[in-house]
């Protein structure tokens, strides 16, 4: 009886490393070829790649990946343990290292449409191309290191060119298509132009995008106020703030429930010089004693809220205005109204010139509702100055 076991555990065992080292070899010969062409056959992508080797037991090794504006020079896959009766593929680890993605947004010519435009129609033909199946994937881990994320718009004058670099990205217990709750972990330094600040961006927490719960943690730290102002609205430009130098932070609390998004955030001025020209000092004055009704902890902090949906998330100028109006009516009372008025007439000046130079980078696609606010707000605002 133990002869036949015996026996029977060889074949199985001789079988299994048969078909193991079928595959082993079949997929270091043939295993390239077979991925390029399945992603152009089933998702039209036309890709280029160098590499991709099979390893013991289940890894899955390419190098230098490339599909127009995106590039990954390694990659690493390992398959976990699957289950078929749960109808999920399990992959234990992706690893990406060097990833780089670059986006365009170009000027709209007569008779032809925008490439961002163009590029979503694309994304949408290949959604619609996908098979539908009933199993689903699900990523333990998803490691991305040394990212490059570019962004240049070519509609804002001069050229606006963004970039996160040194992407760190951690992502646990993702599942697709079927988007459930994941952990996420970020860590990039923002650049602007040839500036950058290292280390300056986080973002830490989780979502569930099936259920529409959020709760994430969002810093950025010491951030140049010089590195945008080429594209500020006037009276918000340094020059006419008689500004040096000023850092800011941003401290951003993400909390979602049933697809009900508050949003609640510190703005932080860390540092600020004026300039000391002997002609600008009543301004210089005005401006300090503004920023000292915000002081908090021996730094002017603003605090905003804003509520809106997960599902279609919404900037809302009124939101912030409403939030700062909150803040001044702890305006101490000796403040007189009269330095208020030359802070308010000034800005009331550039409310149009400042909300068309804002065209370009705003959220919020009510513009003549965001201008409108404005006006209203600064109206409120004197009030209230002059009721102390």
């Amino acid at each position: 009886m133990m002869k036949k076991i015996s026996i029977f555990l060889f074949i199985v065992i001789f079988l299994v490393g048969l078909a193991y080292t079928f595959l082993y070899i079949f997929l270091n010969t043939e295993g390239k070829n077979i991925l390029l062409g399945l992603l152009e056959k089933k998702f039209k992508i036309k890709a280029q790649l160098e590499s991709l080797t099979f390893r013991f037991p289940f890894k899955l090794f390419l190098n230098n990946f490339q599909w127009k504006e995106l590039n990954i020079g390694e990659t690493e896959l390992r398959l976990g343990m699957s289950n078929p009766f749960t109808r999920q593929i399990v992959i234990s680890k992706l690893y990406m290292k060097d990833l780089k993605f670059t986006l365009h947004k170009e000027k709209k010519r007569e008779g032809k449409k925008e490439l961002i435009p163009i590029e979503k129609e694309k994304r949408n033909e290949i959604t619609s191309s996908l098979p539908r199946s009933k199993f689903f994937l699900k990523f333990n881990q998803i490691i991305i290191e040394n990212g490059l994320l570019e962004f240049e718009d070519n509609t804002l004058s001069p050229p606006l060119k963004l970039a996160l670099k040194d992407i760190k990205i951690l992502i646990k217990n993702f599942r697709y298509p079927e988007i459930e709750k994941f952990f996420v972990e970020l860590n990039a330094s923002p650049q602007v132009e040839e500036k950058e600040i290292k280390n300056a961006l986080s973002i830490l927490g989780w979502i569930d995008w099936k259920e529409k719960n959020m709760d994430l943690a969002l810093n950025l730290n010491n951030f140049d106020y010089f590195m945008l102002s080429n594209y500020y609205p006037p009276f918000w430009k340094p020059e006419n703030l008689k500004l040096k130098e000023a850092i800011l932070s941003l401290k951003a609390h993400l909390l979602s429930e049933n697809d009900n998004l508050l949003i609640d955030y510190y703005i932080i001025l860390e540092k600020a010089n004026f300039s000391e020209e002997p002609e600008v000092s009543s301004e210089v004055e005005t401006f300090k004693k503004i920023l000292s009704l915000f002081e908090k902890d021996g730094k002017a902090t603003v605090h905003l809220q804003y509520k809106t949906k997960m599902s279609s998330p919404e900037f809302k100028l009124t939101s912030i205005g409403e939030g700062l109006l909150n803040q001044i009516q702890k305006i101490d009372p000796d403040f007189t109204s009269n330095i208020i008025t030359k802070f308010l007439q000034g800005a009331q000046e550039t409310v149009e010139g400042g909300i068309k130079g804002l065209k370009g980078l705003t959220i919020d696609p009510a513009m003549g509702a965001a201008k409108s606010f404005l006006n209203e707000f600064l109206k409120n605002f004197k009030e209230i100055i002059e009721k102390k």
